[in-house]
């Protein structure tokens, strides 16, 4: 953890060390979730207005922006619906950044970390798991939706899981043409009764260092299915098991894609925690006094704000109240509404700029609700 702060006060206001006696910020490593962040809908481009915001940002010398999703940064577009993922980060930016990323001021990382971005758009594999984990995992994350099924359908649901249990287990040999990145051909038959008769849009996707399910919303959750899914992995039997705890995180939580709202959950080698500690360190080597920013929206984006001086968080108030942390603060309405998503990322990057040439004092990133219950931000020094 890279914050050394301490309280000033009751309310757990926390300040940098090295901002304690007054220094300007100059330099500034901003870190950014993408999926609700920086794009409304998995199915998106970037909001070109938070485009703008950054290039503005970058203005300044001492700026250094990192994007990083849990989407790929490249996918194979010809893949049927039932295995394709979101609309990849090559998309998502195209090229946008292209000169800072030849710059290295900008990197953008994807599959929480197992892709990288080049310049030119193209896909670098900074690791993902062996064919056969990947088909390991894909087959658990099924068993896990059935798992929830079994939990929560009604009777006629219950028998059709049953049965893909049963159909599941006999998949024991790994097929003889396996790969990390694409969700194995043998699932289908499965999947397809998945389809008509459990959720019409269910999804499995592989993504080398990433395998994830979205299932639809209205219809399940992953409450059940993600604590059996934890118990699961570190079973002697799975090759997953032999893996250190690090590389098989799990993550759940809600997306959007157009209308669609859907449920995730996924396991990946690794995490936003890990890619961005290790980020960060190497851009302290350029950037020796810079204010270390995080913004996101989910749970998955906490392990990357406990590496934050100042974490901002743009989604449900439910999340936020959930994994307590003195340096992550709430991003609302004037009115006081969570979930600002993409208007939030807009009004952190606002007061960023702002930032710049100011003590940590004089921050504006407090939020305050004033007697008319209009809500604003306010500095250390005003609210003192």
């Amino acid at each position: 953890m890279l914050i050394v702060s301490l309280p000033i006060n009751a309310e757990e206001i926390f300040i940098p060390k090295q901002f304690e006696e007054g220094q300007v910020i100059e330099q500034i490593i901003l870190i950014s979730d993408v999926d609700g962040v920086v794009r409304e809908g998995t199915d998106k481009r970037a909001d070109e207005r938070v485009i703008q915001a950054v290039k503005s940002l970058l203005e300044h010398p001492g700026l250094d922006v990192t994007f990083i999703s849990g989407t790929s940064v490249d996918n194979d577009p010809t893949v049927e619906p039932w295995r394709g993922g979101n609309l990849p980060l090559r998309q998502v930016f195209g090229s946008s950044f292209e000169q800072e990323l030849l710059e290295k001021r900008v990197a953008i990382y994807g599959v929480l970390g197992g892709h990288s971005m080049r310049a030119d758009g193209s896909l670098h594999v900074v690791d993902e798991y062996s064919p056969e984990i990947a088909y390991e995992l894909e087959k658990l994350l099924i068993q896990a939706f059935l798992k929830e099924v079994l939990n929560d359908g009604n009777d006629t649901q219950k028998e059709v899981a049953k049965a893909l249990q049963i159909e599941l287990d006999s998949l024991k040999s790994c097929p003889s043409s396996l790969s990390a990145n694409l969700t194995a051909d043998e699932l289908y038959p499965i999947i397809s009764v998945i389809h008509q008769h459990l959720d019409p849009h269910f999804r499995l996707g592989a993504n080398g260092a990433l395998i994830e399910t979205q299932t639809s919303n209205a219809l399940w959750s992953t409450a059940f299915s993600s604590k059996w899914l934890r118990e699961e992995l570190n079973q002697p039997q799975y090759l997953i098991s032999s893996l250190p705890q690090s590389q098989k995180q799990i993550a759940t939580g809600l997306a959007k894609k157009g209308e669609w709202e859907f449920n995730y959950l996924l396991i990946c080698k690794t995490h936003k925690g890990l890619t961005t500690e290790k980020h960060i360190q190497e851009k302290l080597e350029r950037l020796p006094n810079a204010l270390v920013v995080t913004i996101g929206d989910t749970q998955v984006d906490y392990p990357m704000h406990q590496n934050a001086h100042l974490a901002f968080h743009v989604g449900l108030e439910q999340v936020w109240r959930s994994h307590p942390l003195p340096q992550c603060m709430m991003i609302r309405s004037p009115e006081g509404k969570d979930a600002q998503h993409v208007e939030g990322t807009l009004k952190v990057l606002q007061l960023l700029n702002e930032a710049i040439g100011k003590s940590f004092y004089d921050l504006n990133y407090i939020p305050r609700c004033d007697a008319s219950g209009q809500w604003s931000y306010y500095s250390i020094r005003e609210i003192q």
